[in-house]
């Protein structure tokens, strides 16, 4: 706020801003405003899509290595809820008779993100290969907000080796 110092007949007086002054500063800001908050949802649809795909290529490799270090079978599951989209890890115990699955990591995926995967299961032996692994196999990341936000990670191989593809805005 600027004030002016004026003197006249009578003495000094201060003048300052006007409320139409007032008015078309705040009327500007508005209309900063309006173009900045949708780009800023763009920026936070792409970020939750990049999170969730590094997050899905931490996960296979964290399968696989986890696999070669216990020489034990792990399986990496992509489940979508209606909370929260989670990568579970699960490998079988080991002791003899019991079957329960011993969980080892789970990571939770961001909320706004939907998980498209077929299988949604994937198993790794001992030497972390991927059990029963044929062609590539595409995982896709859409923004449930904007769907035209979609990434697809690729398994490339049976060693679980992850490429992700940033496709661009539709």
């Amino acid at each position: 706020m600027i004030l002016k110092m004026q003197t006249n007949s009578r003495g000094i007086y201060f003048r300052g801003v006007t409320l139409i002054e007032l008015l078309v500063v705040l009327s500007m800001g508005v209309i900063v405003f309006t173009f900045a908050v949708p780009s800023m949802k763009d920026v936070s649809a792409r970020a939750n899509i990049r999170t969730a795909s590094e997050n899905i290529s931490y996960a296979f490799r964290m399968a696989k290595n986890t696999a070669r270090v216990t020489n034990r079978p792990v399986t990496l599951s992509l489940s979508t809820g209606t909370s929260a989209n989670r990568i579970s890890f699960t490998s079988p115990s080991n002791t003899g008779v019991n079957t329960d699955s011993v969980t080892i990591q789970d990571i939770t995926l961001p909320v706004n993100v939907s998980v498209v995967a077929d299988p949604a299961e994937f198993t790794f032996d001992t030497m972390g290969m991927i059990v029963g692994f044929s062609t590539s196999i595409h995982i896709v990341l859409a923004s449930t907000g904007d769907s035209s936000h979609t990434t697809t990670v690729s398994i490339v191989n049976g060693l679980g080796s992850v490429t992700i593809n940033r496709d661009s805005s539709s």
